[in-house]
């Protein structure tokens, strides 16, 4: 995301810097491409055609950069509501590691803040201080705070702890749905409640998933090795 998938995905959950809201033309076009690897419906040339025209020449160059290397999603099954609900729990399951770093993140930029701000102030005071330095403290201090909330961190520390949450229960239920039988209708109703999820999330800066696919991948193969094993997905 975006933290989509994983082993392979790109971006988990994110498009470069400046593609970074979910209401950008790229992110509403990824929902489009979750169908055409899920399901293999087609996205027609003059849908492409309009999204380039869309963009500027340098949102298209840093998403070039971002090009994968490889299959977006680590599922290359037959395109269907099993394939489309394999997709949707790696995506989610990416989603959901990328947000807990996010709102972890936040909560320590809070934490740090607020005791280096009472911490300054408490020993503006222990020292004995005159007044007009004590003033002028408390004035950093409330500075500092007023910088904090002002940034939104709060804000955004709860909401990437609300989707990271989201993207488990949609993991969990494409797990639960996923069936050799699932009907299309079904696969495209998880599909849909993530996505529904996604684009009320805050988005996930790209230096998040840089720091962290090396991980991530491994342990998103583990965990596909093992729903391979319970006959869940496909090799």
């Amino acid at each position: 995301g975006d933290a989509i998938g994983p082993g392979h995905e790109s971006e988990p959950t994110t498009l470069p810097p400046t593609c970074q809201y979910w209401t950008h033309p790229l992110f509403l076009f990824r929902g489009k491409l979750e169908y055409h690897h899920g399901l293999g419906w087609e996205i027609s040339k003059q849908e492409i055609a309009d999204l380039s025209a869309r963009l500027s020449r340098s949102v298209e160059r840093r998403c070039n950069d971002y090009a994968p290397d490889g299959p977006y999603f680590a599922s290359q099954g037959v395109p269907g509501p099993h394939r489309l609900l394999e997709n949707t729990i790696e995506s989610a399951w990416w989603s959901k590691h990328l947000s807990r770093t996010m709102a972890w993140l936040c909560g320590i930029g809070v934490v740090v803040a607020v005791i280096l701000s009472l911490g300054a102030l408490i020993t503006a005071i222990a020292a004995h201080t005159d007044p007009a330095t004590r003033t002028a403290t408390s004035r950093i201090v409330t500075s500092v705070l007023m910088l904090v909330v002002s940034m939104g961190l709060v804000k955004l520390m709860f909401g990437y702890a609300s989707f990271a949450k989201a993207a488990e229960k949609a993991e969990e239920l494409a797990g639960a749905r996923i069936a050799p039988d699932v009907t299309e209708r079904e696969a495209i109703k998880v599909l849909h409640a993530y996505q529904i999820a996604r684009t009320g999330s805050p988005p996930i800066p790209t230096y998040v998933w840089k720091c962290r696919r090396g991980k991530l991948n491994r342990e998103w193969n583990n965990y596909r090795n093992g729903l391979i094993d319970d006959g869940k997905v496909q090799p």
